[in-house]
């Protein structure tokens, strides 16, 4: 399997992750104190997420670019 393909799998299951606990949370709040956020608020929290853990993962020398990097060059900034 080629590099760009292992990193876009990892990426996808990040975004999967980190939205479906945001939206969670969402959920939950609107329920439990009756706040509910903009989808701004939570498509920024999603992508803050990603961003902080993608920069927990120590560069390999094998494996260029970066997880950052390679998301970077996949998104557009908020």
């Amino acid at each position: 399997m080629s590099n760009s393909f292992v990193q876009s799998v990892c990426l996808i299951k990040f975004l999967f992750q980190s939205t479906i606990y945001h939206l969670w949370k969402e959920r939950n709040a609107r329920i439990f104190t009756a706040k509910a956020s903009p989808s701004a608020t939570i498509r920024t929290a999603i992508d803050r997420q990603i961003r902080d853990r993608l920069l927990s993962i120590p560069p390999s020398p094998r494996v260029q670019p970066s997880f950052l990097q390679f998301f970077f060059a996949c998104t557009r900034p908020p």
